[in-house]
């Protein structure tokens, strides 16, 4: 029924989404840079939480030569409380391939979009068709969703070949004479209406188009087949500081938060019961408990595939200098703000010094 009725269909989303869509500032340009700026930060984002960084970064870096001169560290600054930080890393590494490859214009083209680094199937399709209004789809979470109850497709969305396998069936609905509205329909859909739990389907503009409505197997897609395996850290940090600096250091190796700053570590495979006892014979810094009095905070912090039992191991000492080495800094703690910091230090700082973001 539905391929039947394409054009009704696609009348009733675009309708739909005309009247009720949000009013969001991406949707007011066809600027490929703002479009596609957006595009990344949302990966992973909530629009609620995602809209002021989309303001801060576009203020700071209004076109892609300003993005493609920053440095990483600054960009990760701007970044800083997003998650997923090689988002950041790639962006940066795409715009000085677009001012290279490109001379600085993004490309109106699906394949050469692709060779964008960062950029896969979704946000090629989403700049394409939203930029240069180009007939492509563009197929996110949320469209997954819709088209899985849509046909009533039991087919897994996180497999290898689940994009072009859902791209073939959207392409049975597709509007390609408005590429931009049509994507921006569908996925406005998944996200105010065809949700993940508790769809409303009464209010859906083409619930009668719906298989899954149809057999009352909205709650049964859509389908994944593989589980997210999540690994448990027990990380120690050290809050090393005087009355007006503290130690931080750069991570450097290829783990979460690459190229950010937090404190002194040592990680543990399992959780110590006594952690001030039991650190003072684990390597630097932890045999300074031997001769300074400390206090701990204990925080959990879930990411996606890891959840960290942190310990901040907090030292008051007077003389920092002789105690840092080269792989390590001494900060003025009131200028922590320049340095791209993982949420959760930057929580802790505000919460146990005078530092505001």
């Amino acid at each position: 029924m539905l391929t039947k009725h394409r054009e009704d269909f696609q009348k009733c989303i675009i309708d739909w989404y005309l009247l009720n869509g949000r009013d969001l500032p991406w949707r007011r340009t066809n600027n490929p840079y703002h479009i596609w700026i957006c595009e990344i930060i949302l990966q992973q984002t909530r629009v609620d939480q995602g809209l002021p960084y989309y303001f801060r970064f576009i203020e700071r870096f209004p076109d892609i030569y300003a993005l493609s001169e920053a440095s990483e560290e600054e960009v990760l600054n701007y970044w800083q409380g997003l998650g997923y930080y090689s988002r950041a890393r790639n962006i940066l590494y795409a715009a000085r391939q677009i001012v290279k490859d490109y001379h600085g214009k993004i490309p109106a083209n699906y394949n050469d979009l692709l060779k964008i680094k960062g950029i896969g199937k979704y946000t090629a399709g989403a700049v394409a068709s939203m930029a240069y209004n180009l007939p492509h789809p563009a197929i996110d979470g949320n469209v997954f969703r819709v088209l899985s109850r849509l046909f009533n497709d039991y087919t897994p969305i996180d497999e290898a070949r689940s994009y072009r396998y859902f791209e073939q069936l959207v392409l049975k609905i597709f509007d390609e004479n408005r590429p931009s509205l049509f994507n921006q329909s569908i996925i406005e859909l998944g996200a105010l209406l065809c949700l993940p739990r508790n769809p409303n389907c009464k209010a859906c503009p083409v619930n009668k188009f719906c298989i899954a409505f149809k057999n009352s197997s909205q709650h049964l897609l859509p389908v994944k087949k593989q589980r997210i395996h999540v690994r448990n850290r027990y990380f120690y940090y050290f809050v090393i500081h005087d009355h007006d600096q503290i130690i931080l250091r750069k991570r450097q190796n290829e783990d979460i938060w690459k190229m950010m700053y937090d404190f002194p570590l040592i990680e543990f495979d399992y959780q110590l019961k006594n952690p001030v006892e039991e650190l003072k014979t684990a390597p630097w810094p932890a045999p300074l408990l031997l001769h300074y009095p400390s206090n701990i905070t204990l925080v959990k912090h879930v990411l996606t595939h890891q959840v960290l039992h942190i310990c901040f191991v907090r030292l008051y000492i007077e003389q920092l200098k002789p105690l840092v080495p080269e792989s390590h800094i001494i900060v003025q703690i009131k200028n922590l703000y320049k340095y791209p910091m993982p949420k959760v230090i930057v929580d802790f700082l505000k919460k146990e010094f005078d530092f505001g973001r």
